[in-house]
């Protein structure tokens, strides 16, 4: 009985470790996509090709942020994450067909970071556990 108890514990604590992990990563995520959305609008070449994406990049860091602390499950979270995705790629392509103003491209190169920390996290807290339960 001591051994299932001490073994419930050991992964309750690697549960928790793994949602801080992802509410760190989302808390982190969101912070870079508002700068660099921030910055691009203060660039006037990207303002004209980068700001819509970049908004809408933020805006979708917001909303998963958002469903991380509400202890959203799996299906919403990879559907929020879905949301990041498409306007993080758009950004990645663009900024790497051609070079931007230095700041813009270390702010991407912060939310790419940021990025995979928020991908890395959620792979491995989805392939732990089934469609019903809810990342803490």
């Amino acid at each position: 009985m001591k051994v299932v108890v001490t073994g419930l514990a050991v992964t309750l604590a690697a549960c928790a470790a793994m949602g801080g992990r992802l509410m760190n990563a989302s808390d982190a995520l969101e912070e870079r996509t508002a700068r660099l959305y921030d910055e691009v609008r203060r660039d006037p070449l990207d303002r004209v090709s980068a700001e819509q994406t970049a908004q809408d990049l933020a805006r979708a860091a917001f909303d998963f942020r958002r469903a991380v602390e509400r202890e959203s499950p799996r299906a919403d979270l990879e559907a929020a994450f879905d949301r990041i995705a498409q306007p993080y790629h758009a950004l990645r392509e663009h900024y790497g067909e051609r070079a931007a103003d230095p700041v813009v491209r270390d702010c991407f190169q912060d939310v790419s970071e940021a990025y995979l920390d928020v991908e890395g996290a959620l792979q491995y807290r989805l392939t732990q556990f089934n469609s019903g339960n809810k990342v803490r």
